[in-house]
């Protein structure tokens, strides 16, 4: 026995014609749109064939038992954890596993970016080594454009819906791009460390400094800051240095010898250098600016 839809527990919705007219003609979406959407929980006995292939781009993201989809190039099978990307006009055919029915959250995407992200041949995207927190957040997501899609056509929610489908395929397609627990924690030190570097502008802290605060050797630590914050961490403190000076320049009865000093500079005329270096512009010559003069 085949079926096409019929699951106990199962949810769908498939956006009226109309809808989708309305959608197509709204220039913030129509790029990227959904048009069905749906939930199949244990789908046994679960089976699609599309000889000439679908209007739009099919998602099928796997998240229990299996299941297999096939294209005129190649079989997939597919697993707990895996997407099944499937083009707008590929023909394929797809379905559960006979004993273990898979559990599906699937949705058809059209428009132009839709188009692209999905490529011109049937692929799956493993997403098995993705924590589980990344796992539950993306069913949530799921969840929510359904709840939205599923408020009797409502622009603001038509809206709302396929700008967040934007985020569950970011969590699918740049699934490398994501934090893992070792790079949280690394982007943890560093968030701190910069935050030390603001409550200690007026002081003339060394690298040295820096490294020992957040635990680590000097390499270490120069490593690891320029990983997450694109530059070094002396350079960085410098910046940091300097957008407060200009803060303080904007008051006409400190002298700038006095704000060089305030900031950790011994040498005004350093200080100076480090400003037009920065900002492109001497300290006086940013202070006239400020007051028109």
């Amino acid at each position: 026995m085949q079926k096409r839809e019929g699951f106990l527990g199962q949810q769908m919705i498939v956006l009226p014609k109309s809808v989708v007219e309305e959608v197509k003609n709204n220039d913030l979406i129509n790029s990227l749109y959904i048009t069905d959407i749906g939930y199949y929980p244990q789908a046994e006995h679960h089976f699609r064939e599309r000889k000439r292939g679908a209007a739009g781009n099919i998602l099928i993201y796997c998240t229990a038992g299996m299941g297999w989809c096939k294209s005129s190039a190649e079989l997939h099978t597919i697993q707990p954890h895996t997407v099944c990307v499937i083009p707008a006009g590929v023909p394929h055919k797809y379905g559960a596993h006979p004993q273990k029915p898979w559990t599906i959250y699937w949705m058809h995407l059209e428009g132009p970016a839709a188009n692209l992200l999905m490529g011109k041949e049937v692929s799956t995207l493993d997403l098995k080594q993705g924590s589980p927190e990344a796992h539950i957040q993306r069913v949530q997501v799921f969840k929510e454009i359904f709840q939205n899609l599923g408020i009797p056509y409502q622009k603001r929610n038509l809206e709302f819906a396929n700008l967040l489908a934007y985020s569950f395929l970011t969590s699918i397609f740049y699934k490398d791009f994501q934090l893992s627990e070792v790079t949280t924690q690394g982007k943890k030190v560093i968030d701190r460390s910069i935050e030390y570097m603001k409550q200690n502008l007026t002081s003339n802290i060394k690298l040295l400094d820096f490294s020992r605060q957040a635990g680590l050797s000097v390499s270490q630590y120069s490593n690891l800051f320029k990983k997450h914050a694109s530059m070094s961490p002396v350079n960085l403190f410098i910046q940091l240095k300097v957008q407060r000076s200009c803060q303080l320049i904007e008051n006409p009865y400190l002298r700038i010898n006095e704000i060089a000093l305030e900031l950790g500079f011994d040498d005004p005329l350093y200080f100076s250098r480090v400003f037009t270096k920065v900002m492109g512009i001497s300290p006086l010559n940013f202070r006239k600016k400020v007051f028109g003069t």
